[in-house]
């Protein structure tokens, strides 16, 4: 094979390569910008509910309803979200995803390994919402993408914020979100890891990055 050729070869994986990280983290971005959406749109209908026609909306129930101010991010409040849900689940389980935001933590479990659940409880209420069937996609067995909730270290979660902030460097933005699970693509033996999100203001004058760290905290990439 000539030199021309295979020079023209090499640039032609590149391309390749390029063009498939480029689609992942494309994809990344928007699932996190529509999971941003969709927590303000909860948000909203919990603070202003629609009633039918003719009828008067409903107050939640007070003894379902807490006064919550800690910071999700410097606070132990993570952790005992995450131990009303396990206790909603009630069982053995594997963990496929831990979202935490200002307003809720969610997780994706599995209790059998073939099927995926969502748990999710909500800045301020008692009650855990779930178990809500999630649509589970792609090639691979959904075992691969389970982890063992003992892997997901939330002491770190206050150093991660802090790190985060400073590795995006946006000025004036504030962690928004973290999720722990494995990366889209991983080689085999790695560790689910952290993204934490980075925002200040909104679109159309929105900034935002995501930065991921290893599951003992170990800084990894800025995107």
């Amino acid at each position: 094979m000539s030199t021309k050729r295979k020079l023209l070869l090499i640039a032609f994986v590149v391309a390749g390569v390029a063009s498939m990280f480029a689609r992942v983290w494309y994809q990344q971005s928007e699932r996190w910008r529509m999971e941003q959406t969709l927590d303000s749109l909860a948000k909203y209908e919990r603070e202003h509910p629609i009633a039918p026609p003719g009828v008067v909306a409903a107050t939640p129930d007070a003894e379902e309803m807490v006064e919550e101010t800690r910071d999700m991010f410097a606070s132990e409040l993570p952790r005992e979200c995450l131990s009303a849900i396990r206790d909603a689940v009630g069982g053995e389980f594997k963990v496929m995803e831990l979202s935490f935001a200002d307003e809720l933590v969610s997780a994706v479990v599995s209790t059998d390994g073939q099927s995926a659940h969502e748990y999710t409880l909500y800045r301020g209420r008692k009650k855990v919402e779930g178990p809500k069937d999630v649509n589970v996609i792609g090639d691979g067995g959904l075992a691969d993408s389970l982890y063992e909730l003992k892997q997901a270290d939330l002491t770190l979660m206050p150093g991660l914020a802090k790190e985060a902030l400073k590795r995006a460097g946006i000025e004036g933005a504030r962690v928004t979100s973290m999720r722990f699970s494995y990366s889209i693509i991983r080689y085999k033996g790695e560790t689910p890891e952290w993204t934490v999100s980075v925002e200040r203001g909104s679109p159309p004058d929105w900034e935002h990055k995501f930065v991921t760290f290893d599951a003992k905290g170990k800084f990894k990439s800025v995107s």
